[in-house]
């Protein structure tokens, strides 16, 4: 129940976003900075993987945020218990072509980008890359920045 309730807000709020008008300005601007250098600050630190990869993800993501990846709709607990356990291991994570859009005054960030990602392969053999494109929404609460939707969309897998 509370998952269709989130499903229908986020719909609800994207609707609101469409209406809503990008911020510009110096607080927009440091806005901007500040989320881009969460983004790229998470790159390494998801790449290393296990405990520090399990800290970002609690520290940075709001408990019940939307997750949507071609495995379905994860939990927040569920993709830490992922990076704990080893299962969710990268090789490598490029990210580029960001556009960060600013939101009621400064305090929404919705981030888009595309993303090449590098797995192990657990049949062995050479690494499974996929070329996703991701969106990112955060929030800004409490002066602390926290990620309410990551959507990650696959565009191809080699």
């Amino acid at each position: 129940m509370r998952r269709i309730f989130l499903a229908i807000l986020l719909v609800v709020s994207l609707f609101g976003l469409v209406k809503a008008k990008e911020e510009a300005g110096d607080a927009a601007e440091e806005a901007r900075k500040e989320v881009l250098k969460i983004e790229n600050d998470k790159i390494p630190i998801l790449v290393a993987g296990g405990a520090a990869a399990a800290d970002w993800w609690a520290s940075h993501n709001d408990e019940d945020m939307a997750y949507t990846s071609a495995k379905g709709t994860l939990t927040k607990a569920q993709v830490m218990e992922e990076w704990r356990s080893g299962s969710r291991n990268l090789v490598s994570n490029k990210q580029y072509d960001f556009r960060i859009r600013i939101y009621q005054k400064g305090t929404l960030a919705v981030v888009t980008y595309l993303g090449d990602t590098a797995r192990k392969n657990p049949a062995g053999g050479a690494d499974l890359t996929t070329h996703s494109a991701t969106t990112n929404v955060w929030i800004k609460q409490d002066g602390k920045w926290v990620r309410v939707v990551h959507h990650v969309t696959p565009l191809r897998a080699e």
